[in-house]
């Protein structure tokens, strides 16, 4: 069976962390003959096993130039069963293809900017219709299925993301270390953090504070900059931007303390690779958090009024300040992390592809696709 796998949108950040992670599995299969396409400018980021053919495009690295060239030429390089495609829509005229949903957009009132309207209003539409169209939707959570596929879940087959579990869980950690992983948008909501952790260092001297991300928003950045230079934390908080996964693992595996303060997420792999390193969590009280940390961690109601800052602040320190706590959420963690692998999303993919390789109209499928349901 011959598959094309669309990549030209992984670039950076958790779509290609995915990628790198199943990747190996899904060509290990012989059954499959993969042909990826990426761009060419960001081939060196995806680690291609030997039995994967490569085809590197080369055009104008813009989003509606990237969009023309998936729709209207991409679907004619070649003769495939299926296609998987790394995003939220997909070519409508490659046969067989699949979305996979990756991107949930961000609480409205954080969407700024007539061009980021657009882009999520198009967005919207185009992961609707490819929905629609397709004939199987893998989707890397329960709640971005709901938002997207919420009349066509009978369709759907769930591939969130796996974590990789350390050999042993590091028992020394750097004392007071806070880290917290994301790119910068408004969304996710740095300030509050930041707040929260001034508020912290009034209860407790030995804190800081590592956030990592690339800031992509440049406002928001600038704001969040502004926030550590007035409350006086630029030696206690460091942005450090885009860290290597490798190191971002190192990282995550010698701090005390994991915060998400994001109010958008499709399945929050940072929160579970924490938690497969032992690292406590604290998060927003979200739908799209239980779906991954189930009652494994802190949960912090981010947005119900009130002084939310200090409510976040108090959930800190009763970890920091209390080892039982801390290694009853580390005990829990590492067994909500456990099964949750790259070999399973992989294996779901793999089905999906299979699955979709079937004509659409045969009975067959049918019946398979209504046992999704």
């Amino acid at each position: 069976m011959k598959v094309l796998i669309n990549a030209i949108h992984t670039k950076v950040g958790g779509g290609l962390t995915y990628l790198n992670k199943v990747l190996p599995y899904i060509a290990a299969d012989k059954s499959l003959e993969i042909t990826l396409f990426c761009h060419k400018n960001y081939r060196d980021q995806v680690e291609i096993p030997e039995n994967v053919v490569v085809k590197e495009q080369e055009y104008p690295d813009n989003f509606f130039i990237t969009l023309i060239w998936e729709q209207f030429i991409l679907p004619f390089k070649g003769k495939f069963d299926a296609t998987l495609n790394i995003a939220n829509y997909m070519p409508l005229f490659a046969k067989n293809s699949i979305p996979l949903l990756t991107n949930t957009p961000p609480p409205k009132e954080k969407i700024k900017g007539v061009f980021e309207k657009l882009y999520w209003f198009f967005l919207g539409v185009m992961t609707r219709f490819s929905v629609f169209n397709a004939p199987i939707v893998l989707a890397n959570g329960q709640e971005i299925a709901k938002l997207f596929a919420k009349q066509h879940l009978n369709k759907v087959i769930q591939a969130p993301n796996g974590c990789d579990l350390p050999e042993s869980v590091n028992k020394t950690r750097k004392k007071g270390q806070i880290l917290a992983i994301g790119d910068i948008y408004p969304h996710k909501d740095y300030s509050t953090l930041i707040e929260a952790f001034d508020k912290l260092r009034e209860e407790l001297d030995e804190v800081s504070l590592i956030i990592a991300g690339r800031p992509l928003n440049v406002e928001e950045a600038r704001k969040i900059e502004a926030l550590i230079e007035d409350k006086g934390l630029g030696g206690a908080v460091k942005l450090v931007g885009r860290l290597p996964y490798e190191e971002a693992m190192k990282t995550l595996g010698e701090s005390e303390l994991y915060v998400s303060t994001s109010r958008a997420e499709t399945y929050s792999a940072t929160v579970l690779e924490a938690m497969a390193y032992g690292t406590p969590v604290v998060v927003g009280d979200f739908d799209f958090q239980w779906e991954v940390a189930g009652r494994s961690a802190v949960y912090v109601p981010l947005d119900k009024g009130g002084d939310v800052a200090a409510a976040l602040a108090t959930a800190m320190l009763g970890i920091l300040s209390n080892p039982s706590i801390a290694k009853s959420l580390s005990r829990a963690g590492l067994k909500e992390a456990q099964g949750k692998s790259w070999e399973a999303t992989a294996k779901n993919i793999i089905e999906a592809l299979k699955k979709a390789g079937l004509k659409p109209s045969s009975s067959k499928l049918e019946g398979v696709v209504e046992k999704q349901g």
